[in-house]
């Protein structure tokens, strides 16, 4: 911290408060409030965090089952894979082809993601593993949860807060 203060004597950095100091795995709130551009909501609002071009931003949620939304003329698909972690990405196929997604169930009864325009069925990491579009890829969006709305706004003052589609 002291080299960083050398270096950049104006800014302010993010360290936890007293409360926070020992929650681990919690995230930490600015010591330092954001002077917020948009007071829509809150600044510890969590969200997620697209880097889309321009990013937009999600409400946090359990995103238990796939998400269509837009940014600008992408089209996105979010979903939490097997381990939890949510996972974001370009439902755009051979530039045409815009897929939406639902869980249906196997003959076993076992949970698959599958698309509503071909009936492929799509693994955690958006390659299709069965059906016309087998093989096929998505492409992935970087993303970040978990992360506040009022620091978000400072490092990115245009960003936008985006709905699912459904």
């Amino acid at each position: 911290a002291a080299a960083w203060r050398a270096l950049h004597p104006e800014s302010k950095l993010m360290m936890p408060t007293p409360a926070d100091a020992d929650m681990p795995g919690v995230a930490l709130r600015p010591l330092y409030e954001p002077a917020i551009l948009d007071s829509s909501m809150p600044a510890e609002t969590s969200i997620v965090l697209l880097r889309t071009d321009p990013p937009v931003a999600l409400l946090d949620g359990e995103y238990d089952r796939p998400v269509q939304t837009r940014s600008g003329d992408t089209p996105i698909a979010l979903w939490r894979d097997k381990g939890g972690a949510l996972r974001a990405f370009n439902r755009t196929v051979d530039t045409d082809l815009f897929l939406t997604f639902k869980i249906s169930k196997d003959k076993k009864g076992n949970p698959r993601r599958v698309d509503n325009q071909t009936g492929s069925v799509w693994s955690d990491d958006a390659r299709a593993t069965e059906g016309p579009l087998s093989g096929k890829r998505l492409t992935p969006i970087t993303i970040e949860e978990n992360v506040y709305w009022g620091v978000s706004k400072e490092w990115f003052p245009d960003l936008k807060l985006i709905r699912p589609e459904d």
